[in-house]
């Protein structure tokens, strides 16, 4: 725009949060010269608006899904002696909580007479630390770490899953889940989501209806 590139273009610029985390030199010259912000969140948004996004030029648009990747699949017969299958995706960091769906698991172990299994599909530094949580816990033999995979078997586990479980919590320096876009891959799908009140993730599951928002 500066350079006068643009024409009589707008320019629009998207937030997503991790963009957000920390102070960046150009954003005051962003602020200024962009012609609309939007962001995936309510909760994204006021992070924007506090580092200086003017308010009237900010809006809210979350980032959507491919319905026809993400839907339903064919039901098949519930297996009661079956383990209930809990899903995990994400990255292994602190806000997004994969220890707490650790310690869900071993107290379900406790207060359930279904056998339940974990399968945590992501990487991240608190690999080895969740590694020696599910022994420490002795949950070993239930949690399966599937590594990072592609959408397509990522879609397959969620076809195959009982419940999704996003456990996330305020991580260090106050990071929070922006949106959440993986919940509402997970609804799509069919299946139903139990995740934490943090950041944006509230905005994007019907409370009760498509899963359940846990303080």
């Amino acid at each position: 725009r500066r350079a006068g590139r643009l024409g009589g273009a707008g320019l629009v610029v998207s937030f997503h949060g991790f963009d957000l985390e920390s102070a960046v030199p150009f954003y005051p010259a962003l602020f200024e010269s962009s012609d609309l912000f939007t962001a995936n969140s309510n909760y994204t948004l006021g992070l924007a608006t506090a580092m200086g996004c003017p308010t009237e030029r900010a809006r809210k648009l979350p980032m959507g899904i491919d319905l026809e990747v993400f839907k339903p699949a064919s039901p098949t017969p519930e297996n009661g002696d079956a383990p209930a299958s809990i899903l995990f995706v994400g990255r292994f960091v602190d806000q997004k909580g994969p220890d707490l769906a650790l310690r869900a698991l071993a107290h379900l172990r406790r207060i359930v007479d279904r056998p339940c299994a974990l399968t945590l599909i992501g990487d991240g530094p608190m690999q080895e630390e969740l590694g020696g949580l599910a022994r420490e816990l002795g949950i070993s033999g239930e949690v399966f770490f599937a590594g990072p995979l592609p959408q397509e078997q990522v879609r397959e586990a969620m076809s195959k899953a009982t419940v999704f479980l996003l456990p996330g919590r305020v991580g260090s320096g106050g990071r929070q889940e922006n949106q959440g876009v993986v919940i509402q891959e997970a609804q799509a799908m069919g299946l139903p989501v139990v995740a934490s009140d943090t950041g944006g993730v509230g905005e994007g599951l019907d409370d009760g209806r498509t899963g359940f928002l846990v303080p």
